[in-house]
């Protein structure tokens, strides 16, 4: 017998016919869900972000797979520095990057024609209004191709300004190891990554996602000090996805990320 039919069923012996709750029981049965909301919404939010995990590491693997017949199509080529944030997706709406290739202009549209497949459910932009409420919407696409503009990898980074951009593809050594797409989330951006050093969004299983961590603080809290992991799916040259935890390398040395000799998911990137 539930609560409630016990609570009815009293009520009923007691005075012979059903009546309303009394403020008690009422306070009771508030009690009780308030309870039951404490311990079940932490476990349905592990939940929700274990499928927006792993709904990321198909949407890489999909496009793995256009960026494969595109490559073999395009001699062996990877595409052009200026197409690294606009492989696939939809027209974004953000005008601060300059003008955006449409979405049915975008190179990888013949091959992965579901502009959702370029959607991280986990998505919710960058924290100071840049891409907001996404880079989806702002952009059109949730995810990187592996390009290095950055000063701070001179004499590390084989190719500094394009990195895989216009590669062919047996130019990385390790493609196991070497990342080929990513998101937003997790990975370091900056402009002038000399001066300003770099920042970090968390997307995936972040309490406050959006929010960007600084390696100097400047506006927002460092690397540090954010609570939770550095964690997002990356798509490899070689066609495989899975999820990284970049933590520890992100936290230890946030410029160690992609080169020639390519990547460790989890120790090194």
């Amino acid at each position: 017998m539930t609560f409630m039919r016990m609570i009815l069923v009293k009520s009923f012996l007691r005075t012979g016919f059903c009546v309303a709750f009394t403020f008690v029981e009422l306070l009771v049965v508030m009690t009780i869900i308030s309870i039951l909301a404490a311990v079940l919404l932490p476990a349905l939010n592990k939940a929700k972000q274990r499928a927006y995990i792993v709904e990321c590491v198909s949407n890489l693997h999909q496009i793995g797979i256009g960026l494969k017949m595109y490559v073999d199509e395009n001699q062996d080529t990877f595409p052009p520095v200026d197409a690294r944030c606009f492989l696939g997706g939809i027209d974004g709406t953000n005008s601060l990057m300059g003008p955006l290739p449409a979405a049915t202009n975008r190179l990888l549209a013949p091959y992965v024609p579901g502009s959702e497949t370029f959607h991280c459910p986990a998505d919710r932009g960058t924290d100071g209004g840049f891409l907001r409420p996404s880079v989806f919407g702002g952009l059109g696409c949730s995810y990187q191709f592996s390009t290095l503009p950055w000063h701070s990898y001179l004499g590390i980074a084989e190719d500094v300004d394009h990195n895989l951009c216009l590669k062919k593809e047996s130019w990385p050594p390790d493609p196991a190891r070497f990342i080929t797409m990513h998101e937003w989330g997790a990975y370091p951006q900056a402009v002038w990554d000399l001066f300003g050093g770099v920042n970090v969004v968390q997307w995936h299983n972040a309490s406050h996602p959006g929010q960007v961590y600084e390696s100097r603080s400047w506006i927002h809290p460092t690397i540090q000090e954010a609570p939770e992991k550095f964690v997002a799916p990356v798509l490899f040259v070689d066609g495989h996805s899975q999820q990284c935890d970049f933590t520890t390398v992100i936290k230890s040395n946030q410029f160690a990320l992609l080169t020639r000799r390519g990547t460790g998911c989890g120790t090194s990137r």
